[in-house]
């Protein structure tokens, strides 16, 4: 496909969403802020550093707060991404 074509493919839709109907793009902003923050800045990291003690077999300070740490983070990221799929279903 051509450059310019796939440029208007990906720039025309979500334009046309948003003159028309600017809440639908807002709320689709939302769940792409929702889910892509949550999984890139909570959820993998702590999934990283979990993978990297179960491997080295070690449980040396690989993040701060120690042991428990990353567990915790990674619930309030789940509470987070759950409080943002309640609000959009309601």
């Amino acid at each position: 496909m051509p450059s310019p074509a796939a440029t208007l493919l990906v720039v025309i839709p979500p334009l046309v969403i948003a003159l028309f109907k600017p809440w639908a793009f807002v709320n689709a902003l939302d769940i792409a802020g929702t889910y892509g923050g949550g999984m890139f800045v909570g959820i993998l990291p702590v999934l990283m550093v979990l993978r990297s003690r179960k491997k080295l077999k070690t449980i040396k300070q690989m993040a701060w707060g120690g042991k428990w740490m990353p567990y915790i983070v990674l619930i309030i990221y789940l509470i987070g991404m759950s409080y943002g799929t309640m609000k959009l279903i309601s």
